[in-house]
């Protein structure tokens, strides 16, 4: 707009901009919402992720593995993770080798919705079936293994 370019304009250019696939992108799925964000694996994407999933109505299910190669990090960022998953989620689904921080400090943070946790991300996905239910929304968060 600082450039004289309408509004209007702006608009429709916008809406011709395609996501980067696993970026945020947004897809619908047997009535569920699903916001693929698995190729994220930074603190600071996740948490502006999460920002989005807070203005969507429906239940909330996050499924994380958190956050990998780390050093010596890993502790206090998987912590600081599962605090922002805990203030938005209602449902979390974990798996991978930070999945006991994530749920330890969720327990510790005081959340009171649904945890599962799985040993890997292929007998997670394959429970989405008896987690999810129309009008979710489904935040991925990573994919690493």
């Amino acid at each position: 707009m600082e450039l004289g370019i309408e509004v209007s304009d702006i608009i429709d250019k916008v809406s011709l901009l395609k996501p980067e696939p696993h970026r945020l992108e947004r897809r619908v799925s047997g009535g569920i919402t699903i916001l693929d964000d698995s190729y994220n694996a930074n603190l600071l994407g996740v948490e502006s992720a999460l920002s989005v999933l807070k203005d969507f109505d429906g239940r909330k299910v996050i499924y994380a593995q958190g956050l990998v190669e780390c050093g010596q990090k890993k502790v206090e960022l998987n912590k600081r993770l599962a605090r922002a998953v805990g203030a938005v989620g209602d449902v979390v689904i974990l798996s991978g080798e930070n999945a006991k921080i994530i749920y330890n400090e969720l327990k510790k943070s005081g959340f009171q919705g649904k945890i599962y946790q799985f040993s890997t991300l292929m007998h997670a996905t394959s429970e989405f079936k008896n987690i999810l239910t129309k009008g979710d929304i489904l935040y991925l968060q990573n994919d690493i293994p």
